[in-house]
């Protein structure tokens, strides 16, 4: 016990001082930069991989895309954004019609391609359909909460001049089991916008021991000169999560049939009482300064200078207190009294160039850019027992070019040229023909990357089991398809080839396949335009039979739904069904101690869920009533995407949401 409380206290004592570091430098680096904005020092940044958004006057019609003509519904307006890093592509986030719209409270199962979670709002969370990744150089490897996190590639910049603010809040049967988000968006008359998005998930989940709170913050800034000549962003993201995890039932309780008699609250679990704490904090800065004009592809375009640079800090900490499995036997893991604690502080300097008429917002697309960057990382690391540095050097370029009015190609693409992430690459280029009602394209992907932190590492109660045979992974893409825009239809075909695909064994080991994997996919996506019944069809299909992948062979979402009006059309409201169907999944077992997901022995049988749910909508406010798991009170059988997690019967869940434009 004395043992556990020094530790305990040196790792309080650690992370206090790492925060005391952390905000010293965070305010050094804040008086250093805000005199060069205000004085109008070099300040730039770069952009990146989707081309989009406007055109100058004065440049030819076929370098721009024209802006799509949409009816503004009356307590509306439109609200423009592009993403960080990605002045090329602007986004409308009324752009959805109300019917179209997710409806979901949960973010892993909401949208058409939902994520693989342990069975509770806000749990661990796997994709189901095999992408491409474009994440190289150094990576720690705990990616178990990643997907719910505000990422900095996420980031929206509004444009607007008209205050936006939008609210949600989703209440379960009991009262720790909420979900809330804010955002708030608004612009003022010297070209300055400021948005804060926060979000809250506080779930009990569906076991002793099963809960995690997640926090979300993130707060922008964005200022343009009235002359045009200065871009300035910036940007201060917060993640947090504190979740139990019990590991899932033990094996030997598999309850069926008429062995079910129990309320599954009380099923036997591992490692009841493992704890993770998980937080990401960081600010960024970009800039773009107007040069002068430049030629490219023929045209006359302006020429930009641009200057980004970003400071973050990220921290793990893993414990176990299960009782002493030489008491309790075979009930528990052998991790009792694990403890595991990282910290990965990075800093991150890139300047570049930027030719393409990108902060023009009378346009959705500018379809003729260059860009080329060149980016410097440091990741200072404590692992314990050991600390190290990491340094890399990166070479990106961004390009796209539309030669004329049907014909387009866009391309990006990172290199890592020196330092620990030499030789590793990512690819993405895309080309095609784009009409009024169809349009055709062909893509490619291509990563190489190094093994990750986690995957080199194995923790232990001695120290680390070292994996340094883990070679390079590649992960290749070519594929085409159509979108059509009358039919609302979308389909593609890419074929995948994986080699040397790093997974880790049952135990918690990495390991790898040496082997090329052909992994050929078909995927598409089906929303017509039917009046007042509504059909949202997403369907994919891929050809694997390797465990190693965890992901189903085939997966089919289908929506069906009607709406209608009442009192002179002030009231919307939609009756529908969400059903899921997927087979050939092998279930991956999650090991909170390494943040990741391991190999089981549990293949899944074909496997439906259906939810039923009541939408009403009246102006800006919404109400959504959603029935989770709603086919399972029809069965004793227990199904689950992750081996050794149940899913709940039955439950209920009130989502309120609230629209609203000054």
């Amino acid at each position: 016990m004395n043992s556990f409380k020094i530790g305990h206290d040196v790792l309080k004592t650690s992370q206090l001082k790492s925060k005391h570091l952390f905000r010293c430098f965070f305010t050094i680096t804040a008086l250093l930069v805000i005199p060069l904005l205000l004085t109008g020092q070099d300040r730039p940044q770069a952009p990146a991989w989707d081309p989009v958004d406007t055109s100058r006057e004065t440049q030819t019609e076929n370098d721009t895309i024209p802006p799509i003509d949409r009816q503004v519904e009356p307590d509306t307006q439109y609200v423009m954004y592009f993403k960080f890093d990605q002045p090329f592509q602007r986004h409308d986030l009324l752009d959805q019609p109300y019917r179209n719209r997710d409806l979901h409270f949960d973010p892993a199962r909401g949208g058409g391609w939902e994520q693989a979670t342990t069975g509770h709002l806000g749990g661990p969370t796997r994709p189901m359909i095999l992408e491409p990744d474009r994440e190289i150089g150094f990576r720690t490897g705990i990616d178990d909460y990643r997907f719910y996190w505000n990422k900095i590639e996420d980031q929206r910049y509004y444009h607007q001049y008209r205050p936006y603010s939008n609210l949600m809040y989703a209440q379960g049967p009991v009262q720790d089991e909420n979900t809330t988000r804010a955002m708030f968006s608004t612009g003022f008359d010297d070209g300055v916008n400021i948005s804060i998005d926060y979000r809250r998930i506080n779930h009990q989940g569906n076991y002793n021991r099963q809960r995690n709170f997640q926090t979300y913050i993130s707060a922008s800034l964005s200022n343009s000169s009235e002359d045009g000549k200065w871009h300035n962003f910036a940007t201060f993201l917060s993640n947090a999560v504190l979740a139990w995890e019990n590991g899932g039932i033990t094996t030997d309780t598999l309850f069926r049939g008429e062995f079910f008699e129990d309320d599954r609250t009380l099923i036997p679990v591992f490692s009841e009482n493992a704890e993770s704490r998980q937080q990401h904090r960081a600010v960024y800065f970009s800039n773009y300064r107007l040069i002068r004009e430049a030629e490219l592809f023929g045209l006359r375009l302006p020429l930009y200078a641009n200057h980004y640079m970003s400071f973050g800090n990220r921290f793990f900490r893993y414990t176990d207190t299960s009782p002493n499995p030489d008491y309790y036997g075979e009930f528990f893991q052998v991790n009792s009294g694990f403890r595991r604690f990282m910290e990965v502080g990075t800093t991150e300097q890139r300047i570049g160039v930027t030719i393409g008429d990108i902060f023009n917002f009378e346009r959705e697309r500018v379809s003729n850019y260059l860009s080329v960057n060149l980016r410097w990382a440091r990741h200072n690391v404590r692992f314990d027992p050991e600390s190290f540095r990491s340094t890399e050097w990166f070479l990106s370029a961004n390009a796209g070019l539309s030669p004329g009015d049907l014909f387009f190609i866009e391309a990006s693409g990172e290199l890592g040229i020196m330092g620990d992430a030499a030789g590793d690459v990512f690819l993405n280029a895309r080309a095609g023909l784009e009409g009024d009602e169809l349009s055709f394209f062909g893509e490619l992907d291509y990563l190489r990357r190094g093994p990750s932190l986690i995957e080199t590492r194995f923790p232990s109660a001695e120290g680390f089991v070292y994996n340094n045979d883990l070679p390079a992974f590649t992960h290749t893409v070519l594929g085409g398809g159509i979108e059509w825009k009358r039919l609302n239809l979308r389909a593609g075909f890419r074929q995948h080839l994986l080699f040397n695909l790093p997974f880790f064994e049952e135990d918690g080991k990495s390991n790898y396949v040496d082997e090329t994997l052909a992994i050929p996919q078909l995927r598409a996506t089906f929303k017509p335009d039917l009046g007042p019944i509504i059909l949202h069809s997403h369907f994919a299909w891929q050809q694997q039979s390797r465990r190693e992948l965890a992901m189903p062979s085939l997966y089919f979402k289908q929506r069906v739904a009607v709406t209608a009006t009442l009192f002179d059309e002030a009231l919307e409201y939609q009756v529908g069904l969400d059903g899921l169907f997927f087979r050939g999944y092998s279930a991956s077992r999650y090991f909170p101690a390494i943040g990741n997901f391991t190999l089981s022995d549990r293949d899944l049988d074909d496997t439906f869920r259906a939810e039923p749910w009541l939408a009403v909508r009246i102006q800006s406010f919404d109400a959504i009533l959603r029935f989770e798991n709603f086919g399972y009170i029809f069965t004793d059988r227990i199904d689950y995407q992750f081996d050794g997690y149940p899913l709940p019967d039955l439950q209920w869940r009130l989502k309120l949401r609230w629209q609203l434009n000054d």
